[in-house]
């Protein structure tokens, strides 16, 4: 991974706009709140299918590459940015669910920094089934009625991380992750954590995720090994623009899988090479 990125200047006016509004006295957090704004908390039941290697099994293979990925992300953080990341794939099926949750999992760890979880895939959610939560209010309801979005924040027991939901599937989510709210959600999310994890549609399928571009600081691209042709991974590169990329993260590497298994007294398979 390449940590010698130029990042562009991708505030918009509407995105100035926002921060103006949450400099204010009325949009800081009351005395006490601290980062996570008052969020309420939900107890996860984490499940083996879950794959939460960052929680459930610290010492695997596949722990230790998030571990490399966080170090090179802090690494770039030296320069001030970035903070607010989007992880997203060509295909649906390639793993970015799965490396986002790990990720913002990661970033909390030993540091304690306080990390946001983003649910953007407004077409397919999957993280309150994955994480085994009761159902939880969500930023597509909140959105669509105007309401207050970080109201449905949650900080996750006990993997030390706050989360915020879709909720539900949403029926535009192009216009929904276009829109004003949506664009301060992330600043507010932006001035009170350190970090930001958005979990994107992916690239292919839909348009979505083009709404996200300027949201973010960069973007990790999650690629799942021997699945995605190298001519999809162009053409979604093309789309999303390839200078916003700052990481390739290729997920299931098979023939790497048993040397490293072994050297790790075969604990879990190798889930992620960055």
């Amino acid at each position: 991974m390449n940590t010698d990125v130029d990042f562009p200047n991708q505030e918009s006016e509407r995105h100035r706009d926002a921060r103006r509004e949450l400099l204010s006295a009325s949009c800081q957090p009351h005395a006490g709140e601290g980062s996570l704004w008052s969020a309420q908390t939900a107890e996860a039941r984490v499940m083996p299918e879950a794959r939460l290697v960052m929680f459930s099994d610290p010492y695997s293979v596949g722990a230790d590459r998030f571990r490399v990925l966080r170090m090179h992300l802090r690494a770039l953080r030296k320069n001030g940015m970035p903070k607010v990341l989007m992880v997203t794939s060509a295909l649906p099926g390639e793993g970015k669910s799965f490396t986002a949750l790990n990720l913002a999992i990661g970033l909390s760890e030993r540091a304690r920094n306080s990390v946001a979880l983003v649910e953007a895939d407004l077409r397919h959610p999957v993280l309150v089934e994955r994480l085994g939560l009761q159902e939880l209010p969500g930023m597509v309801p909140c959105l669509q009625n105007g309401l207050d979005t970080l109201s449905a924040l949650r900080r996750i027991n006990p993997l030390g991380i706050s989360l915020l939901a879709a909720g539900e599937t949403a029926a535009n989510p192009i216009e929904l992750l276009n829109s004003e709210a949506f664009a301060r959600t992330i600043e507010r999310l932006r001035l009170t954590m350190d970090w930001v994890i958005i979990d994107a549609p992916p690239v292919l399928p839909v348009p979505d995720v083009l709404a996200l571009r300027s949201h973010v600081d960069a973007c990790l691209w999650v690629m799942r090994a021997h699945r995605t042709s190298r001519e999809m991974v162009r053409d979604a590169m093309d789309l999303l623009g390839p200078d916003s990329i700052i990481g390739l993260l290729l997920n299931e590497v098979d023939d790497l899988e048993q040397s490293y298994a072994n050297y790790y007294n075969g604990r879990g398979p190798l889930l992620l090479s960055a």
